[in-house]
C-alpha cells in the first residue's frame, strides 16, 4: 500500500502484516522481524516478549539480519549469557532458517520503545550501529 503496510486480502478483509521498511531481505528471501522476534522469544524463556528488535546489517560480502534481545532479571543476576546466545542461534537456524551476522543481548530495557511499549526497530539499530546500547554479551 501506498502508506508503505504489507498485508493481504483473506475473506473480504485486508490484513496488514508489517511495515515495508521493517522487511529483511537476505538472498532473495524476505523475512518479516516480527516472526524471526516471535520465534525467540516463544522458545527462549530468557528472553521476555516484546523485548527483542530483528533488523537487517550489512555485512563484509552481503547483507545480514541482527538481533537485540533484552534478558530477563533473573538472568541478569546469575550473568550466564553464553547458553541464551547459542540458543538463539539455534532457534534462528531451525525455525527461521537464518543466521545472524550478530547477537546482542542487552539489560531489561535496553530494547528502544515507544511510550505505548511498541518496538522502535530503526531506532534499536542505529543505537546498534552507534554503539549506544547497554550491552550485556553479543557474538
Amino acid at each position: 500500500m501506498r502508506t508503505g503496510d504489507l498485508g493481504f486480502i483473506a475473506d473480504g478483509r485486508l490484513r496488514v502484516t508489517g511495515r515495508i521498511k521493517d522487511l529483511i531481505i537476505l538472498r532473495g528471501r524476505n523475512f518479516y522481524p516480527q516472526d524471526i522476534e516471535q520465534a525467540l522469544t516463544d522458545r527462549l524463556p530468557s528472553l521476555p516478549p516484546g523485548g527483542c528488535a530483528a533488523f537487517p546489517v550489512a555485512g563484509e560480502d552481503e547483507e545480514g539480519v541482527a538481533v537485540v534481545a533484552e534478558v530477563t532479571r533473573e538472568v541478569l543476576r546469575k550473568r550466564d549469557f553464553v547458553p541464551i546466545l547459542r540458543g538463539m542461534r539455534r532457534v534462528l537456524s531451525e525455525e527461521c532458517e537464518l543466521s545472524a551476522a550478530d547477537l546482542v543481548l542487552v539489560k531489561p530495557g535496553g530494547v528502544p520503545k515507544t511510550s505505548s511499549g511498541k518496538l522502535r526497530r530503526r531506532a534499536c539499530r542505529e543505537a546498534y550501529l552507534n554503539g549506544g546500547l547497554p550491552v550485556l554479551a553479543r557474538t
